[in-house]
């Protein structure tokens, strides 16, 4: 039996009447990896290991088929994959992927009778395939599109208006009211939710994302840290308009006139674990146990106790300051904003 913790708290002299209107699931720039394990007769091959490795840095992802011959792996980045399956009795087979934003990969696999240390690659002629998993439609805007297409205003959120079904509402309506203005099938401009290496970044008041990216600071690196929320189920994990305490180290620049211990708005925001090989400092954090939780609502406070909730992160000659909450909140400036303009001014 799974326990989920649910956890309310208001602040405040006067609550008014709060509606719960209903959660939403969460979206993601992670894809996943899924398929069917089927023997030379088509037979289901159920215990079959399979295997995703990341080309790039070798992370690897293992499951096994389920009695039906079905296999999925989630929390898939974008990147080139090779997929392994193995069997008792059958040649290892192996073959090449290619995850984009967001996708969901459906590889058909047949296994060969013979042993394992026999190895059948598969190479796909066309990996252009139709989507059968979900109605959802998707176009990716490739890394030389984005190197080699004319920017007038040098805002890489323009390219949006290269996929089908997507116009620039402000130059079709004549109403420049509302930032970025991109509409896509039809939908208002406003239903866009815009993610910026996973994490929201929306402008609450206007059309567009919150923070313009110059296209200029768009590359592909890694960084030994992972959200360790991502891809959660709401009813494992939900904490969205909340107010929550974190512990900081104000001797580090970035926390310079922050309090031991402060509270931060945060609403969908990244929980930060730090992996191997990371260099760096955790400039605040989630108490080990209990909840941190001050004002709204938490389901599954397990996920953040320990975690991190800020970090500087050494990248080569510089370092990368990672905030999962929102300094800017407009209803605390004075508690948070500092940290924002802190982290702009800092050097190492």
């Amino acid at each position: 039996m799974r326990e989920t913790t649910r956890s309310w708290r208001f602040a405040g002299l006067l609550c008014a009447v709060l509606v719960l209107a209903g959660t939403a699931l969460a979206q993601t720039d992670l894809g996943q990896v899924s398929g069917k394990v089927l023997d030379p007769k088509e037979a289901i091959v159920p215990d079959a290991t399979v295997t995703v490795t990341n080309l790039a840095t070798s992370a690897k992802q293992t499951t096994t088929t389920n009695g039906e011959g079905l296999f999925t792996v989630g929390n898939v980045r974008v990147g080139e994959y090779e997929v392994t399956v193995e069997k008792q009795g059958f040649k290892k087979s192996a073959q090449r992927v290619k995850v984009e934003v967001a996708q969901r990969v459906n590889l058909p696999i047949t296994l060969q009778l013979g042993t394992t240390s026999e190895t059948v690659e598969v190479t796909a002629e066309n990996t252009a395939v139709i989507n059968t998993i979900s109605a959802e439609v998707s176009h990716e805007i490739t890394a030389t599109e984005i190197t080699n297409l004319p920017l007038l205003t040098r805002n890489p959120y323009a390219l949006m208006e290269l996929a089908p079904g997507s116009v620039n509402a402000n130059v079709a309506t004549g109403d420049f009211a509302n930032g970025l203005g991109i509409s896509n099938s039809g939908s208002r401009g406003r239903s866009i939710n815009f993610l910026l290496d996973g994490s929201e970044n929306n402008d609450t008041f206007a059309t567009g994302p919150s923070t313009l990216v110059p296209v200029d600071a768009i590359q592909q690196f890694k960084l030994p840290v992972r959200n360790v929320v991502a891809g959660l189920r709401p009813e494992e994990f939900f904490l969205r308009g909340s107010i929550v305490e974190v512990t900081t180290d104000p001797s580090h620049p970035v926390m310079a006139g922050m309090p031991a211990r402060a509270a931060v708005f945060v609403d969908g925001s990244p929980v930060f674990e730090p992996g191997d090989g990371f260099q760096g400092s955790v400039l605040a954090r989630y108490a080990e146990s209990g909840s941190p939780l001050l004002s709204g609502y938490l389901i599954g406070e397990k996920h953040l106790q320990g975690k991190a909730a800020a970090l500087d992160v050494y990248l080569g000659d510089g370092h990368i300051v990672l905030i999962g909450f929102r300094p800017t909140w407009r209803g605390q400036p004075f508690g948070t904003f500092r940290v924002l303009f802190n982290a702009a001014m800092f050097t190492r």
